[in-house]
């Protein structure tokens, strides 16, 4: 699937690439910590094959198909390492990230956890040719019913990727927005998170020159995406109000996924997923 992106952005790229001012063309790895909008079947391993339940959903991902973390390793012909479980919060000691499924409790975890552990597992290597994506998705607020302040979560996950940067010296570390959904009684809280986290990561660039923080407007790439008749004619998406299928209870599914925007009230549906990956690539190449 081809992505759609402004005729200034391919210009700007088509310059800076002739040049050879953009650095990150090419990654060996990508390694992604986060919660279910990444998880590529950690919960499903972590549950016996049994949750989320497949069919529907695709081996064990939260949507019908691969989810964007799939896509963009798959543009970038690179190898995933998907620490990312759904259900993840930013720190389990901050909100635990937990779940119920066949009158079993499980705990995840949270993207801190996730983070020291590969730290404790992986000392000592290499990561000027990795992409180190931050995929937190608002898990927090979800737990919580919003009762958490956006400083307390977005502090939680700036330490988080200062530990990545102390110990593991990465080159380029990606920080997604929270997308704001149809419907989502959340959407006040995720957007005040998005502008507390773009002020964070501008202290967090200027306290590591070194590293490259990049900031993806998946808030607004979505927007967009919702607003543009061009856009969703391409892909032949014509509901994005409504969700195929249920969270709770994915007994009941639309039969034309395919036309959805919403797989879940909280997913994307696959085909979004890859525009979302499209957009991130072009968008890396030109940094």
């Amino acid at each position: 699937m081809r992505s759609f992106i402004t005729i200034n952005i391919i210009i700007m790229c088509l310059i800076q690439l002739s040049l050879e001012t953009s650095i990150w063309t090419t990654f060996d790895d990508i390694i992604v910590f986060g919660d279910s909008y990444s998880d590529n079947g950690n919960v499903y391993a972590l549950t016996n094959k049994s949750y989320p339940q497949s069919p529907p959903n695709y081996k064990g991902r939260f949507s019908n198909g691969k989810v964007w973390i799939e896509y963009l390793a798959m543009k970038y012909q690179a190898n995933l390492i998907d620490k990312a479980f759904g259900y993840a919060t930013s720190d389990n000691g901050l909100v635990p990230g937990h779940f119920q499924w066949d009158n079993t409790n499980y705990s995840v975890p949270g993207i801190k956890q996730q983070i020291d552990f590969f730290i404790n597992s992986h000392p000592n290597q290499n990561y000027d040719k990795t992409l180190f994506v931050m995929g937190y998705f608002g898990n927090d607020y979800r737990y919580t019913n919003n009762g958490i302040d956006p400083s307390v979560v977005i502090s939680s996950l700036i330490y988080s990727a200062s530990q990545l940067v102390n110990n593991l010296e990465p080159r380029i570390i990606l920080f997604p927005t929270i997308p704001l959904l149809p419907n989502s009684t959340q959407n006040s809280t995720f957007t005040n998170h998005n502008k507390v986290l773009k002020n964070s990561l501008d202290s967090f660039s200027a306290e590591h020159p070194d590293v490259e923080v990049f900031l993806y407007p998946f808030d607004e790439v979505l927007l967009k995406f919702r607003k543009s008749a061009d856009l969703k004619e391409k892909l032949n998406i014509t509901n994005i109000f409504n969700n195929c299928t249920s969270y709770a209870d994915a007994s009941n599914v639309c039969e034309t996924p395919e036309n959805y925007m919403l797989w879940d009230e909280v997913h994307l549906t696959t085909k979004l997923y890859e525009y979302i990956a499209n957009d991130v690539y072009d968008r890396l190449i030109c940094l």
